[in-house]
């Protein structure tokens, strides 16, 4: 029985990544030298057709789509009027839990060390189970 480590393992391992080298871009070479090309996002042709429109047609039957899918009970649609309206609601963060650099720092030398172990052993499992 194999346990995962001999020469056909290793050959397959490695097989993709040699396989993909010859196409890898140079060092310091970029994939996408003219950038996105500018005005071809969804977003800029969803505004260019809203926008354009004579008189805001468009954008008023939306506005009144968005409108009455709430006032129907379609949560997402009357969570998007609310937020459009009154902005999105704050979420609370509890950083209390957080431990500056300062609080580690005046911990007990063998509190710091157990902490430490502690996070490389997390570290293994999580890179075991990766694999």
């Amino acid at each position: 029985m194999s346990d995962g480590n001999g020469p056909a393992e290793k050959h397959r391992k490695n097989k993709g990544y040699e396989n993909i080298r010859p196409h890898q871009w140079e060092k310091g070479q970029s994939g996408n030298p003219a950038g996105r090309p500018k005005g071809k996002t969804l977003g800029a042709i969803l505004q260019k057709r809203v926008f354009d429109d004579k008189g805001g047609e468009l954008a008023e039957r939306l506005v009144e789509l968005f409108i009455n899918e709430a006032l129907g009970g379609k949560f997402p649609f009357a969570k998007e009027v609310i937020e459009r309206i009154d902005g999105k609601v704050a979420q609370a963060v509890d950083v209390s839990a957080l431990m500056t650099a300062d609080d580690v720092a005046a911990l007990p030398r063998e509190r710091r060390i157990e902490m430490l172990e502690s996070a490389l052993e997390a570290e293994r499992a999580a890179a075991e189970s990766e694999e």
